[in-house]
């Protein structure tokens, strides 16, 4: 599977590699989570035409709607493995099969490259 997010287009632009540092949806996300309220995750659907979670999911949990939205809004970009280490969730969706991983604490740490630890 190839991922085109992030591929330079045919349009004549120098500032093609630039990304933001941080997104207003991610920051609606992240106030959420701090408050438990789910009126910032409407907030981000309503503008992308979308309906309230209570009109749409009722039942949801704010645990459960944050782990879909971070998995929509920042699909292919490796943000989606900090929430999950945030959360230090003990299994995730498997990006490649169908099924899901078992994590632990060590999965979590990321390995010190070679280069720095020779230094």
């Amino acid at each position: 599977m190839s991922l085109y997010k992030f591929s330079k287009s045919s349009k004549v632009s120098n500032n093609w590699n630039y990304q933001p540092l941080i997104r207003k949806s991610e920051l609606y996300y992240i106030i959420a989570e701090a408050l438990d309220n789910k009126d910032y995750i409407d907030e981000v659907r309503i503008n992308r035409g979308l309906k309230k979670l209570s009109e749409a999911k009722p039942n949801s949990t704010i645990a459960t709607e944050l782990l879909l939205e971070h998995m929509r809004e920042f699909y292919g970009e490796g943000q989606l493995f900090y929430f999950y280490k945030r959360r230090n969730l003990k299994s995730i969706r498997n990006g490649s099969t169908a099924g899901n991983i078992t994590m632990n604490a060590d999965k979590y740490v990321l390995p010190i490259p070679q280069v720095e630890l020779d230094k």
